[in-house]
């Protein structure tokens, strides 16, 4: 009989995973640590533990996905804004396009472990101790502390003695971290839960498929008003200072349409508003591995879907639905 293990609201991916394999007596840890002892960004279930997590909702590992970093979301207006759940298909060992690299210190404040021991029953790694820039413990104003670069499988044993509330030999404060630079997202993305797609009082999370862009473009080009106006906002947005290309995701003309696009939500633009009212379409996108439904997202196309049959972009996040 399988035990289902029950979350905390801030715990990480890698913490449950651990966690999940010692209450069912399994040793094998998904690859948590790489060889100098760190968290892995890059989980796999192996097949003999996934089973334990088969019973958990596409949202259950969201969160924890999310918790441990794992997960940013695409605000590329013209991306697909479900890429993020190719984390978990590659958690799950189904076909994904999305490898995360790198590791991450596992670090931890004993004195919260202690009080989760108290108050649960039992110790977790919290979402705050794989964030870079976090030096100190929120709740006890302690400085975090760091393991030691150990071998995988010595590493497991140290985890152990963690969650278990006592301090392993060898630990060292977060003093030693205290000059890395605050780590930042690439340009195009961000952490899920900051943003609520789809809405148009946001338009730097729409998300826009390429059949609409060209049809805005069309729009903008046929309009001596309006592409007089777009002429205005580009050479504006072409100083210097102010241009930021999201780098090796928007071509030119890309990012100068997405530009625009901010811009007449923003100014509230007629002639572009009445466009959009009149030829984008919301339609949505679902992207749930267990349960199909219950992972979605917003996509604007250009006057529904019986459009799709005359466009030959095979790329399009609405050609998989």
């Amino acid at each position: 009989m399988l035990l289902r293990t029950v979350y905390q609201p801030d715990e990480t991916l890698h913490s449950f995973i651990f966690r999940v394999c010692m209450i069912n007596g399994v040793e094998q840890f998904a690859n948590l640590t790489d060889n100098k002892g760190n968290w892995r960004l890059n989980l796999k279930l192996n097949t003999q533990i996934r089973v334990f997590f088969m019973s958990y909702s596409d949202q259950d590992i969201l969160t924890l996905c999310r918790n441990a970093g794992l997960i940013k979301k695409n605000t590329h207006t013209f991306g697909n804004p479900l890429e993020y759940m190719s984390v978990l298909k590659n958690l799950y060992s189904i076909k994904g396009n999305h490898n995360i690299s790198g590791s991450h210190p596992i670090g931890f404040c004993i004195y919260c472990i202690r009080d989760s021991l108290k108050v649960n029953g039992y110790g977790y790694f919290r979402t705050l101790w794989m964030q870079k820039w976090i030096n100190t413990c929120n709740t006890h104003k302690k400085s975090l502390t760091f393991c030691p670069a150990l071998p995988a499988k010595r590493s497991h044993e140290v985890i152990k003695q963690i969650l278990r509330g006592e301090y392993p030999t060898g630990c060292y404060s977060d003093y030693y971290f205290r000059t890395l630079i605050k780590e930042t997202p690439p340009l195009n993305y961000v952490s899920i839960n900051e943003i609520s797609p789809g809405e148009c009082n946001q338009p730097d999370y729409i998300y826009i498929a390429t059949c609409l862009k060209n049809a805005i473009r069309e729009s903008i080009n046929s309009s001596p008003e309006y592409h007089s106006y777009m002429s205005s906002v580009l050479d504006y947005y072409r100083d210097r200072k102010r241009w930021r290309p999201y780098r090796n995701f928007y071509s030119i003309e890309d990012y100068e349409i997405a530009v625009m696009i901010k811009v007449c939500f923003r100014d509230r633009y007629r002639i572009f508003l009445d466009f959009w009212h009149n030829n984008a379409k919301a339609i949505t996108l679902y992207g749930g591995i267990f349960e199909h439904t219950e992972v979605s997202e917003r996509f604007y196309i250009y006057q529904g879907m019986n459009k799709c049959g005359s466009c030959c972009n095979l790329d399009c996040p609405a050609k998989v639905q």
